[in-house]
C-alpha cells in the first residue's frame, strides 16, 4: 500500500465525525435553448472563459494545507485534533491559488455574466470518486465523500432533447462537456484529456438517470488500459463546499500545485505528505517532464 493509499484510513473520521452533514439546495433549473446554433454560440463563449479561467488561477492545495498545519500547531495545546479539526473554519479561498472548490466558484461567477437569463441555471455539483458499484450506489450512500465539486447546467434543446453541459476546472478540464441524453451532435462523448509519450488519459460523460451523470475516466500506459467510474449529483444544487469537499482536501495526503495556460497544466509539484520525495514536472517540447526529488528532515 503506498503513502497516499493509506489515508484512506481517514475516510470514516472525515464523513461521520468531521466534515458538515450535507446539504444539497434547489433542483438544478433548466436553461432552454431555442436552437441548437444558439447553444453552440453559448458553448464557445462558455470555452473561451473556462480557458481564461485556467489562466488566471493556478490550482494549490499546498498553500491552505500548510496554515491548516500552523492554526493546529497554534492550538495543539488546548485542544484534541479530532476538535480541532471539527470546528475548523478557515477555509476560505485565496485569489489566484485555489482548490477545486474556489475554482468551481470563480467560474461560476464569469460564466453567469455570459447571458443573465441563463444565470439562475448555472449551478455548484457534487461529484463521488472512484465509485466501484454504481449500480447500488445513491447519494445516501456509507463513505459518501463528495470530495470533488464541478460546475453544471441542465439544459433542453429545441423543447425536445435533454442534457447538461458539464465545467471542471479543478480538474483542468479546458472545454465545456455536453452530455445529451440521447447521446447525438452535441453530445461529446470520449476525449483525450491528456497525453505524453508514456500515458494517455480520456474522459466520457453519460446519463444514468435524472440524480446521477457517469464520469468514466480511461488510463492507458504502455498499451495496457485500466478505467474507472466516477458520479456526478445533479439532481440539486451542493451547499456547503467548503465545510466537506475544501476541509477534507486537507486531511488528504496529496497535495499538489498547478499552474496552467489556456488548454492545461504546464509545470507544477504534487507529493504526498508521508513520503519522502516531491516531483516536479513541466513541458519541454511539448512532452511532460517528472523529476523526483527526495525530502531529507532533520
Amino acid at each position: 500500500m503506498s503513502d497516499c493509499e493509506s489515508t484512506n484510513s481517514w475516510d470514516h473520521l472525515t464523513v461521520d465525525d468531521v466534515l458538515d452533514t450535507p446539504v444539497w439546495n434547489d433542483d438544478l433549473k433548466v436553461a432552454n435553448f431555442a436552437s441548437l446554433t444558439s447553444l453552440e454560440d453559448f458553448v464557445m463563449r462558455t470555452q473561451d472563459v473556462i480557458q481564461q479561467e485556467l489562466l488566471t488561477h493556478d490550482y494549490n492545495t499546498f498553500t491552505p494545507f500548510a496554515q491548516f498545519y500552523k492554526d493546529y500547531r497554534k492550538a495543539s495545546e488546548r485542544q484534541s485534533f479530532l476538535h480541532f479539526v471539527t470546528g475548523y473554519s478557515n477555509l476560505t479561498e485565496e485569489k489566484g491559488s485555489l482548490s477545486c472548490v474556489g475554482l468551481s466558484l470563480s467560474l461560476i461567477e464569469r460564466v453567469r455574466k455570459l447571458d443573465s437569463k441563463y444565470a439562475d441555471c448555472i449551478t455548484l455539483v457534487s461529484c463521488e470518486e472512484v465509485v466501484k458499484d454504481v449500480g447500488s450506489y445513491t447519494i445516501n450512500s456509507p463513505n459518501n465523500l463528495k470530495e470533488h465539486v464541478m460546475v453544471a447546467m441542465k439544459i433542453g434543446l429545441e423543447e425536445k432533447r435533454d442534457g447538461f453541459i458539464l465545467m471542471d476546472p479543478g480538474y483542468h478540464v479546458s472545454r465545456p462537456v455536453v452530455i445529451m441524453k440521447d447521446q447525438k451532435y452535441p453530445h461529446t462523448g470520449w476525449f483525450i484529456q491528456s497525453k505524453t509519450s508514456s500515458m494517455t488519459k480520456e474522459y466520457c460523460y453519460d446519463i444514468i438517470d435524472e440524480h446521477f451523470l457517469s464520469w468514466t475516466v480511461r488510463e492507458t500506459r504502455n498499451g495496457m488500459a485500466k478505467q474507472w467510474t466516477n458520479l456526478i449529483f445533479i439532481k440539486k444544487n451542493f451547499e456547503r463546499a467548503l465545510t466537506i469537499t475544501k476541509k477534507r482536501s486537507l486531511l488528504y495526503a496529496f497535495k499538489s500545485y498547478v499552474v496552467r495556460d489556456r488548454k492545461g497544466p504546464i509545470a507544477g509539484i504534487y507529493c504526498c505528505i508521508r513520503s519522502h520525495s516531491i516531483t516536479v514536472f513541466y513541458n519541454r517540447e511539448g512532452e511532460k517532464v517528472q523529476v523526483k526529488f527526495p525530502i531529507t528532515g532533520r
